[in-house]
């Protein structure tokens, strides 16, 4: 799945590469891309990961809202690796998968309620090019949420939004996490 990679994934071993990729080899049988090309650079990943392990500790917004969020600026960048573990990562924490697969088309959706609605419809926003957030937008999320859920919810989107244009910059594809959630019926 690496095959369109525009870097070496073979990163030099470092105490961090190494750590991250063995706990991920123990859940899903490989290691991270994103990991293995930030590595080149070890002070970058060691920022990365860190900021990772920070965000994982924010508590103020629920955690459906933001995988959510998090998964509609993915498909709106078009960062396929984003996309496939984000797929994982929700459907692992018992968000249903239907409501992640209609992620791209919740316009069209009865999956969603009217504050995922503005979330997703916020999440787009963030990420167009220019932003496309609006007063009402931001108005009508603070009817639902406080500005500390705010605030927390706009960093998981711009976050989710420089992960997309990381991979999608070093050609980073899907690995394929999405297909060890499907159940097999024999």
């Amino acid at each position: 799945m690496t095959a369109m990679a525009r870097i070496s994934l073979d990163s030099q071993s470092s105490p961090v590469r190494d750590a991250v990729n063995d706990r991920y080899r123990r859940l899903l049988g490989t290691g991270l891309d994103p990991i293995n090309a930030l590595a080149h650079q070890p002070q970058v990943l060691e920022a990365y990961v860190d900021l990772h392990k920070r965000l994982a500790k924010w508590d103020t917004v629920e955690y459906e809202l933001k995988e959510l969020a998090v998964m509609a600026a993915a498909v709106r960048v078009g960062c396929a690796w984003c996309v496939d573990y984000g797929y994982w990562t929700a459907v692992m924490q018992g968000i249903p998968a239907a409501k992640i697969e209609a992620v791209p088309v919740w316009r069209d959706s009865d999956l969603f309620g009217d504050l995922e609605r503005q979330v997703l419809g916020y999440a787009e926003a963030m990420s167009e090019t220019p932003p496309a957030v609006s007063d009402d937008m931001v108005a009508d999320l603070l009817r639902h949420l406080t500005e500390a859920q705010l605030v927390e919810l706009t960093m998981l989107i711009a976050i989710e939004n420089q992960r997309a244009r990381i991979n999608a910059a070093l050609g980073l594809t899907a690995q394929g996490f999405k297909e060890q959630c499907q159940i097999t019926i024999e």
